[in-house]
């Protein structure tokens, strides 16, 4: 079959989750499901080609790439998307190289010494270092030990023991701790992925992007919470199955904002993959505020963050804001034109017409149909809210359209 009817022939609702796929264990906002781009991947690509992910968000797309043996690139303008998936990358790159593990995520939080020798299987910390993965662990650590958390913004979340755990923990085993840099960013990951649960405003992220403080202050106790997420991640690395060629791949993770220009890859790109921000339906800044609070990030500097943040739901009742996103769209995807190898693929996965953002699909269309591409695959999907995490939005379908770049 050629590619359009390898296409086709998917059923792009995915109502049942595939085995041995990557899954991450940080919540983040509008999470396409791992079929998705993994389906895009293996029909798209071949072993060895170059993945890019320009809104890359937590990282499904270069997971799923990196897991099927293919270089991948995850580009975002969220500073807590660029940390979860840069260290996430690493996990992945752990666990691809360590097929009998010994420890687990869970150890870290409870034994000083996880990760730091592994018996007869070597260090994985040294297979980690010798690899290419960019940033590396000295530099996602370096991060971590010039920023001072906002103690104050995060205490109006938190009861006052809980956050003092919360604090005790950072500056012991992340910030202070002489262990491992393995160790200590995994233990960042986990306790970042526990700060909505520990938090007393038990309702949605939409809360907390908002700014609806918790009426009352209640005490959660930290070491479960961080047991129970740290077994989650054992959970789902020990579930993926991995190409065999998954160790020798090479990782980006990089923090950029498209509106402020293109970026350099030694490459060009075989197949960009993405899901584009939505107009007015997510506050991708604002729903990480807790994360950017324990990256030091202060009030003022995340609502910098979420006013260039394209499409940002705070911005959905503003004149011609649908209209000022899709022209940004547009800017964007000629970027991304020009990163894409002759005969390389986009595909794009966009709000169904039926939501009122069809001037979105427009603007790509118009874009890349203009830099020599050719619309070869165009299919609607219905959105599993459980799979895609996506409650937050009345958007019920979504459309998955592929384009081809041909020669001039």
């Amino acid at each position: 079959m050629n590619v359009s009817d390898k296409l086709f022939d998917i059923n792009w609702d995915f109502t049942k989750r595939f085995p041995g796929l990557s899954r991450s264990p940080h919540w983040y906002p509008g999470t396409f499901p791992s079929e998705v781009p993994a389906a895009l991947i293996e029909i798209l690509t071949v072993k060895g080609d170059l993945v890019v992910d320009p809104y890359g968000g937590i990282g499904t797309t270069v997971f799923e790439a990196v897991r099927l043996g293919r270089d991948a690139v995850s580009v975002d303008v969220n500073p807590a998307a660029h940390r979860i998936s840069s260290i996430m990358l690493h996990v992945l790159k752990w666990r691809s190289q360590v097929v009998l593990i010994t420890a687990k995520m869970q150890d870290v939080i409870t034994d000083d010494q996880a990760f730091l020798t592994s018996g007869q299987l070597g260090d994985p910390v040294e297979l980690l270092e010798n690899s290419f993965i960019q940033p590396s662990l000295k530099s996602i650590i370096g991060s971590i030990n010039t920023e001072d958390p906002n103690w104050e913004s995060l205490s109006k979340w938190y009861h006052p023991d809980t956050l003092n755990a919360i604090k005790d923990f950072y500056l012991k085993k992340v910030r202070h701790s002489e262990d491992s840099d393995f160790t200590r960013v995994v233990r960042f990951l986990i306790l970042s992925a526990s700060l909505k649960a520990l938090s007393s405003q038990d309702k949605s992220w939409g809360h907390i992007a908002d700014n609806v403080y918790p009426k009352e202050l209640v005490k959660k106790d930290l070491m479960p919470m961080l047991k129970m997420f740290a077994k989650k991640l054992d959970s789902l690395i020990d579930a993926i199955i991995f190409d065999s060629t998954s160790q020798s791949r090479k990782m980006y993770s990089i923090e950029h904002n498209w509106l402020d220009g293109g970026i350099v890859l030694d490459r060009k790109v075989n197949a960009i993959i993405t899901s584009p921000p939505y107009a007015g339906a997510i506050d991708y800044h604002l729903s990480q505020k807790l994360t950017l609070y324990l990256m030091g990030r202060s009030e003022d500097a995340i609502k910098g963050l979420s006013m260039v943040e394209i499409g940002a739901r705070r911005r959905r009742n503003r004149l011609n804001s649908e209209e000022i996103w899709a022209e940004q769209l547009k800017s964007c995807f000629t970027i991304f034109a020009n990163l894409v190898e002759v005969d390389g693929f986009i595909a794009a996965i966009m709000p169904h017409k039926d939501s009122g953002r069809s001037s979105g699909t427009s603007s790509i269309q118009d874009a890349l149909l203009s830099q020599n591409f050719f619309e070869i695959f165009k299919i609607d999907r219905s959105i599993s809210q459980t799979q895609a995490r996506q409650s937050w939005t009345s958007i019920k379908r979504e459309t998955v359209m592929v384009f081809q770049k041909h020669g001039n």
